[in-house]
C-alpha cells in the first residue's frame, strides 16, 4: 500500500497554525523574500501567495502556495474527505502532492488519537517498514533522521 492511495475514507484539514496570504496582502519584507524565492515567485503566474505560520513559536515554516494548494488549503479548512477533484484532475501525482503536504504539514489527517502530519502522519500510512527488503542507505538515513527529529522534544 503506497502513501498516496491511502486517503480514501479518511478526514484531512488544513493545519490551523498556518495562515494563507495572497500576494497582494503581503508586507513589504515578506514581498522582498518572496522576488529572492526561485527566481522571483511574484513572477509566476501560478502563485497565489504564502502559507504563513499564526504563530512564530509553532516552528513552521513560511511556504509559498500554488493556486492549487491554496484552492485545497481552503476547500480543508473545514475537516473532510480529499475533494474529488483532486482526483479527478490530477490523479496519482496530485495524490503524491497530498502526501508532500501533509509531511510538509500543510495539511494534517485524522487519526484516533487527532489530528497529524509531518513524520508522525507518514509513518501512520505507511505502517511499519518490512525488514526483510530494505531500502538504500539513504533512505534508511533519511527515515532515521525524521524518527529523531520527531522523538525531539523542544520549547
Amino acid at each position: 500500500m503506497s502513501m498516496a492511495d491511502d486517503f480514501s475514507g479518511r478526514t484531512l484539514r488544513a493545519n490551523p497554525l498556518y495562515e494563507l496570504v495572497p500576494l497582494e496582502r503581503l508586507d513589504e519584507a515578506e514581498r522582498r523574500a518572496m522576488a529572492r524565492l526561485d527566481g522571483g515567485l511574484e513572477e509566476d503566474p501560478a502563485t497565489y501567495g504564502i502559507l504563513r505560520p499564526r504563530d512564530a513559536a509553532a516552528g513552521l515554516a513560511v511556504k509559498s502556495a500554488d493556486r492549487d494548494t491554496a484552492l485545497l488549503f481552503l476547500t480543508l479548512r473545514d475537516p473532510g474527505p480529499l475533494p474529488a477533484y483532486v482526483r479527478r484532475a490530477f490523479g496519482q501525482p496530485g495524490l503524491r502532492a497530498v502526501t508532500r503536504l501533509v509531511a510538509d504539514g500543510i495539511l494534517e489527517i485524522s487519526e484516533k488519537d487527532g489530528f497529524l502530519s509531518g513524520a508522525a502522519a507518514l509513518a501512520r500510512l505507511t505502517g511499519p517498514r518490512d525488514q526483510a527488503a530494505p531500502g538504500s542507505r539513504l533512505a534508511e538515513l533519511s527515515l532515521s533522521a525524521l524518527r529523531y527529529g520527531h522523538s525531539l522534544t523542544l520549547e
